[in-house]
């Protein structure tokens, strides 16, 4: 189970714990809006609830508890994405960053744009070229 409010550091980062429920094969109940409550919703890997839903909360763990067979469905998905979240794969890109570093895209469009690029952080980041990590960018 992992539940936190919608906030920015959750929408573009993840709970090591749920990695640890994914590894064991466990079910996950989690708040909606953490970056990986599209992934388990998609995956059939848990329940996905509203931030601060007690409510909702204790139904989902409750269905996952009653229910044999929701609960295995959602085993067997929950192992499905073992593998996708190791750490050599969730590494992969500041590894790969790290072997061939270059510059910040935000820095590059400024340089591009003579440093009279308008409007807030978040305009800028949409502004970068497609292909390029936006949430690398925050």
């Amino acid at each position: 189970m992992s539940t936190h409010p919608i906030h920015a550091e959750t929408r573009f980062s993840f709970r090591t714990r749920i990695l640890d429920y994914l590894w064991a094969g466990l079910p996950v109940v989690s708040s909606d809006g953490d970056a990986f409550a599209d992934i388990i919703r998609e995956a059939g890997a848990g329940r996905i609830v509203p931030a601060k839903d007690a409510a909702a909360l204790a139904d989902a763990i409750r269905s996952l508890l009653d229910d044999d067979d929701e609960f295995q469905t959602a085993r067997t998905a929950a192992e499905g994405l073992r593998d996708r979240f190791l750490w050599q794969e969730t590494l992969r890109p500041l590894l790969e960053f790290c072997a061939a570093p270059r510059e910040a895209a935000d820095r590059a469009l400024m340089a591009a744009s003579g440093g009279t690029l308008g409007g807030s952080r978040f305009e800028r980041i949409l502004m970068m070229p497609k292909g390029r990590r936006r949430d690398l960018a925050l």
